[in-house]
């Protein structure tokens, strides 16, 4: 099944993930839990609602639970400390946090340059903590978070979703999910509108409608987005013809796999190939998919990395 309605994983501590990521590239995802996102190095671009944010290094940004965020990058990579935390981390202390709704994403632009300096340097703190693993590293993790969240809740913008407006958020996030799903497991061969219409008992027009409205792209953009990502993977992962990699990608005709790259890429298969290297580093590890190109990095590379983001004054 597809990852795109992510399942968050906790390898360490319930209700709470924090890595270190260099990314290219992400397609269209939500998931369940808030997300809190620091810009180390690069300019990464991140697509939410349908609006294209620029980011630059030391922004912060605040995703809610099931926001539909896309993120993309120009130039090269982009190092990001993510932070994920499930809402059920302070339902005890705050039993309406799974109903509140933050409606600034951009801790720039509410909070003062103290108060984005101090969230800057708890996120490094907390990155420290988590990695670390000192006795009871747990109980200074949540005093990082509960301050954090303190925070979010007194100085940006929030609102309370009703019960109803819930419901129907809940709704049509797993309506997407299975959307999603569906093409994941279907792009590599003949896949039609019609038939997700008829997966989900809902008429072209107001699928397409949906479809455009969620991801900011057309269904047969999503899928091409699908195809063309698969096929970055193979060029850089295999030695395969350039025949072959279309024809597993999905692409039913070399000439639409070179006019998905030169369009959207601005160069052939061929020239991307030789262009982009492997990113290989014995302190990484790599992931590529149809979805993502995504580094992450080791515990002691991760270290060195947060440790040098504290020193610099990238605020």
């Amino acid at each position: 099944m597809s990852n795109e309605y992510e399942i968050i994983k906790y390898p360490y501590f319930n209700y709470f993930n924090l890595f270190l990521v260099a990314i290219d590239y992400r397609t269209p995802h939500l998931h369940r839990d808030f997300e809190i996102d620091l810009v180390l190095d690069g300019e990464p671009v991140f697509l939410v609602n349908g609006v294209s944010h620029a980011l630059n290094p030391g922004d912060i940004i605040l995703l809610n639970p099931d926001q539909l965020h896309e993120i993309q990058t120009v130039k090269k990579s982009a190092t990001i400390l993510a932070l994920q935390v499930s809402p059920k981390i302070f339902i005890n202390a705050v039993p309406s946090i799974q109903s509140l709704f933050f409606d600034e994403m951009f801790l720039r632009t509410s909070l003062s340059l103290k108060q984005l300096k101090n969230v800057r340097n708890s996120l490094l703190q907390l990155a420290l903590v988590y990695m670390e693993k000192s006795p009871y590293y747990e109980l200074e993790c949540m005093s990082i978070l509960s301050g954090m969240m303190y925070l979010f809740l007194c100085e940006l913008p929030v609102h309370s979703i009703t019960p109803e407006l819930q419901a129907e958020a809940n709704k049509r996030a797993d309506r997407l999910r299975r959307i999603i799903d569906f093409v994941d497991e279907n792009y590599t061969r003949k896949t039609r509108l019609k038939d997700v219409a008829k997966l989900e008992g809902l008429s072209l027009n107001y699928l397409s409608y949906f479809i455009k409205e969620n991801l900011n792209m057309t269904f047969q953009d999503y899928i091409c987005s699908l195809r063309l990502n698969q096929a970055k993977k193979l060029l850089l992962s295999s030695d395969k013809s350039l025949f072959t990699i279309c024809i597993e990608s999905g692409f039913s005709d070399p000439r639409y796999l070179f006019k998905a790259f030169t369009t959207n890429v601005g160069i052939t298969p061929g020239e991307f190939r030789k262009q982009t290297s492997q990113l290989v580093d014995e302190n990484g590890r790599i992931h590529r998919s149809s979805h993502s190109s995504e580094r992450y990095f080791s515990t002691e590379m991760a270290l060195n990395l947060v440790q040098s983001a504290r020193n610099a004054d990238i605020v």
